[in-house]
């Protein structure tokens, strides 16, 4: 009898009270206000669980259940009742497949007995399911429900049709750059940090970490989600995962950034047989693409050096210096379509203009072996070899097409191939016209458009310059030696042709020289030892890789190898400013663009 007058009561109350209470003008509304509420689903059932109370913690948690979402939390919903102190319900009586909503309401107990209920949290969506039972993720039907459940919650990864408790709109990156879950569109919106979900790759994607607790099943990240001390089922998790390794694609089999308008950078990531690929329109990471050991665990450690794209845009190739071979990819599906020998460790590549063959340099060549390469058969068109010069590296082709320089770093000279009868000639370094200069280590090279000036830099320890040769004036030795304070690694000359832009390894910076001026810009703190440039297609921004081996920065993703992972910085080649740096893969090198 005492528990019917309660229940008596609780309703009477309800139904005056709600949100508050106001008697003969003194103020009894609840101390307490609602956190956040969120659901977990398993098979044959939902958990619920909210956030600690604002305020007073409340007496009681009445619980309400509806059928649809807008329900209104009132005797016909009500479900259950539990302590103030408790933050968990688990929800038994359920059935898998169907969708259920959950509500709660504060309760203070008044001093004769009243019950006066506060503001209902928010509502959390509940659709109990057997992920262990999954063949084929689907996005609407699998993972989608996962994100309402667990995470697009008030609160947490809300979109820009959801409301702030003042009925002010929330943007896609929500309270304090929060990212969205609230749809597949919202979720490749990303972050203020960059993708949370890297396609292909469940490894290297920030939204596993960061739900998994199974260190046997993926990498584990901290802040840990839903909610510390809350794990989503390894089913869901094991779900999640295999959606993201077979593409992550939408309920209409769409992939994520499968087109790239605005091109795309492919960048080395020498340590881990990976090719990064970076979406220039949005600066986030669109996939990895497997070389070497990635591709085939029965193959050796590849370690990717070089990446270079063919004129047409339809192909790019990598050489791989451990595995000693050439790999030939299509830029548009990044279909492996060929692998070639290619003997003492390749290392840099030159395409003709019509990409039909290309140059590729043997690094531990002590002939100073080159090799020309059929690139449409995939096959060896010739060997060419220069007496005096040892270890070629850099490969760069004059844009007439007439000649190719090699940049030999173990004999301190260059080697120039004259493409007419492949017949060749040394180049010097020394402006005093010696051909071998033991204390320069030429590196790699590139040329102006109008073919004039040879930038070369200098990988000897203790180097500090840039050489540059006048092709027009006297190709035999450099006209100028450019002072950079440091180690130079790779260079790149702007599509206009108005300066060049050279890494530091030593001094973590990179530097513009102005062209023909030669004067020098500093652009300080580009990561840990930049390595690599190139630049988009318009020319207004330049891409930088880091090598970030000796004192690695913390990485927040971790590598296959063990190492620092290495980053590509962007840079407004007007300003000379970083606009942003993008994670990606252990020990960055070479780099280059696809329009």
């Amino acid at each position: 009898m005492n528990v019917w007058l309660k229940r008596v009561r609780l309703w009477c109350c309800f139904a005056v009270f709600v949100p508050g209470c106001q008697d003969s003008g003194i103020d009894i509304s609840p101390k307490s206000t609602t956190g956040s509420l969120l659901a977990v689903n398993d098979d044959r059932r939902v958990t619920l669980v909210w956030t600690s109370w604002a305020g007073a913690t409340p007496d009681e948690v009445d619980i309400f259940r509806g059928s649809h979402s807008g329900f209104s939390p009132d005797r016909s919903t009500y479900y259950a009742t539990v302590p103030g102190t408790v933050f968990r319900f688990e929800d038994e009586a359920v059935i898998n497949g169907t969708a259920y909503y959950y509500r709660l309401v504060p309760v203070e107990q008044g001093e004769f007995g009243q019950r006066f209920s506060g503001s209902p949290a928010n509502e959390a969506y509940g659709r109990p399911f057997d992920y262990g039972a999954v063949t084929v993720p689907a996005y609407d039907q699998h993972i989608q429900p996962l994100f309402n459940s667990s995470c697009a919650v008030h609160g947490c990864h809300v979109g820009a049709d959801d409301a702030t408790p003042d009925g002010l709109p929330l943007p896609r990156l929500a309270h304090g750059g929060q990212f969205s879950l609230k749809s597949w569109e919202d979720l490749f919106y990303g972050e203020k940090d960059g993708a949370v979900v890297v396609p292909f790759s469940s490894f290297k994607s920030d939204l596993v970490f960061h739900v998994n607790s199974d260190t046997m099943l993926a990498p584990v990240g901290l802040p840990h989600m839903p909610l510390p001390g809350l794990n989503l089922p390894a089913s869901q998790v094991s779900t999640l995962i295999r959606w993201i390794d077979e593409g992550a694609k939408n309920q209409s089999g769409t992939f994520p950034f499968e087109v790239s308008p605005g091109g795309r950078v492919l960048s080395v990531c020498a340590s881990e047989d990976l090719i990064a690929v970076l979406d220039i329109e949005t600066g986030f990471l669109s996939r990895y693409v497997k070389v070497g050991r990635e591709a085939d665990p029965s193959l050796p450690f590849g370690s990717p050096h070089h990446v270079k794209v063919d004129p047409n845009g339809e192909f790019f190739y990598v050489t791989l210096i451990n595995a000693q071979e050439l790999w030939k990819f299509s830029a548009a599906s990044y279909e492996l379509l060929g692998r070639l020998p290619i003997p003492f460790q390749p290392a840099d590549i030159a395409l003709t203009q019509t990409g039909d063959s290309a140059y590729v340099s043997s690094f531990n060549s002590s002939a100073g072996l080159v090799t020309l390469v059929n690139t449409s058969t995939m096959q060896i068109i010739r060997s060419i070899t220069t007496p005096f010069a040892s270890n070629p590296h850099g490969v760069v082709l004059t844009n007439d097409g007439t000649k190719v320089f090699v940049t030999n770093a173990g004999s301190g000279n260059l080697t120039m191939i004259n493409r007419a009868d492949n017949s060749t000639s040394l180049v010097a370094l020394d402006t005093l016209g010696n051909p071998f200069g033991s204390s320069v280590s030429p590196y790699l090279a590139d040329v102006t458009p109008d073919d004039r000036f040879l930038f070369v830099t200098d990988y000897a320890p203790g180097g500090e310059n840039v050489y540059v040769i006048d092709l027009q004036v006297d190709p035999t030795k450099p006209s100028h030696v450019i002072p950079i304070g440091g180690r130079s690694v790779h260079v790149a000359v702007t599509p206009d042709g108005s300066s060049a832009f050279v890494c530091n390894l030593d001094l973590n910076s990179v530097h513009r020289i102005q062209i023909p001026e030669f004067t020098v810009s500093t652009i300080p703190n580009v990561g840990k030892q930049p390595h690599g440039v190139a630049f988009s297609p318009d020319g207004t921004t330049a891409y930088v890789t880091t090598e970030n081996t000796l004192t690695p920065d913390p990485p927040h993703h971790p590598s296959t190898s063990g190492a620092g992972v290495s980053f590509v910085y962007v840079i407004d080649v007007a300003t000379l400013r970083i606009l942003r740096s993008v994670e990606v893969g252990a020990f960055g090198q070479g780099l280059t663009v696809i329009p």
